[in-house]
């Protein structure tokens, strides 16, 4: 961890290393997999109405039968972008989200996910234009494999949401 005035950065690494075996129609495989992954995070305020957030994860995992046969390798990347900044102070924020998304597995290996926010704050009121799914993206895919398994799964995404909510303080 790294913290200077508004500044943090935050940066960990991983690496592990696997034997499995596993026992199919009488036959004995025995697998060695290795996994890598870095992670960084990084948050400023660069000043008193604006603030931002990025996180970024990637990872590679890789394994092999002691008979040389090997899987594919999956490298996965994800990045997470906030934005945050106040209009006027006190009173109104916006609020930016964006994702991004890599995985060398898929056919469309690389989605994006974007939303925003604006908030306007009175004395007694407290409005909200909330925007979901920028991009309009219909369908989000994953694939992971280990040893002996790949798991596919799809994930079907409400359209584009436009929404307004106000609330009273009493």
């Amino acid at each position: 961890d790294f913290v200077w005035k508004e500044l943090s950065i935050e940066a960990t690494g991983t690496y592990a290393r696997g034997n499995s075996q596993y026992l199919r129609q009488d036959i004995l495989t025995r697998y060695n997999s290795t996994r890598y992954a870095v992670e960084g995070k990084l948050n400023m305020k660069p000043c008193k109405w604006f603030d931002f957030g990025f996180t970024t994860q990637w990872s590679c995992y890789k394994s092999r039968t002691e008979g040389g046969i090997s899987s594919r390798q999956s490298i996965n990347w994800r990045n997470l972008l906030t934005l945050n900044t106040t209009i006027i102070d006190q009173h109104m924020w916006l609020t930016i989200n964006a994702t991004h998304v890599y995985n060398n597995l898929l056919d469309k290996r690389n989605n994006e996910y974007l939303s925003a926010q604006l908030r306007y704050r009175t004395k007694k009121m407290d409005f909200r234009l909330s925007a979901d799914n920028l991009l309009n993206m219909r369908q989000y895919s994953t694939l992971s494999i280990s040893d002996m398994t790949e798991r596919y799964t799809v994930y079907h995404l409400q359209p584009l949401t436009v929404m307004l909510s106000t609330s009273i303080h009493i």
